[in-house]
């Protein structure tokens, strides 16, 4: 019982020092959102210019708008057509987006695999981090503060279970979900 509660203080304290070192209001943990594959792929961003205003440097490399007109077409593939997984890994997922070429041998994505290509050499994890922290967020309220480690971790498995399985009007429960007794320790 000792080691558990040693454990949830040891994870309190992680947590207190990743807030303290990691500025989350900024907006580049949005921008760097859109590298994670499914996220590319909801097409919840309709422009990518926000990008090189937030990294000028990028300007000299890539034109805007056909830099849109990527990110469009992009969010348009058959990505069963080109064996294209956005469960896969980003780097795995953005791999073969950028081998597409075209009927005349040119890369379809020139101007998108240069912004990506910057981004994904991001701390992409961090983002990831800001997502858990607003789940967190939203799980702990006033009425339910005191949530020990062990609930809230399974709170934010359900979720994250239920969400990879098409969200809550897709998920099917297995038998095993039904006869396990998770509650019990």
């Amino acid at each position: 019982m000792e080691d558990t509660r040693s454990t949830a203080k040891f994870y309190v304290q992680l947590v207190t020092e990743i807030k303290k070192r990691f500025i989350f209001s900024d907006p580049i943990f949005d921008i760097v959102s859109i590298v994670d594959p499914k996220v590319a792929q909801e097409y919840r961003v309709k422009s990518l210019t926000h990008i090189l205003s937030r990294f000028p440097l990028l300007k000299t490399h890539v034109y805007s708008q056909e830099l849109d007109n990527e990110w469009r077409q992009h969010a348009l593939l058959d990505y069963t057509t080109h064996n294209i997984d956005v469960n896969s890994p980003a780097d795995v997922y953005w791999g073969k987006v950028f081998s597409l070429k075209n009927n005349m041998n040119i890369q379809i994505f020139s101007n998108l695999k240069i912004v990506i290509g910057s981004l994904i050499v991001l701390p992409f994890a961090n983002a990831s981090v800001v997502r858990v922290f607003s789940s967190l967020n939203l799980i702990k309220s006033d009425q339910r503060n005191k949530l020990e480690t062990s609930t809230l971790r399974s709170i934010l498995h359900t979720k994250d279970g239920v969400l990879s399985n098409g969200g809550i009007l897709k998920f099917e429960p297995t038998k095993e979900m039904y006869s396990n007794s998770i509650w019990k320790s």
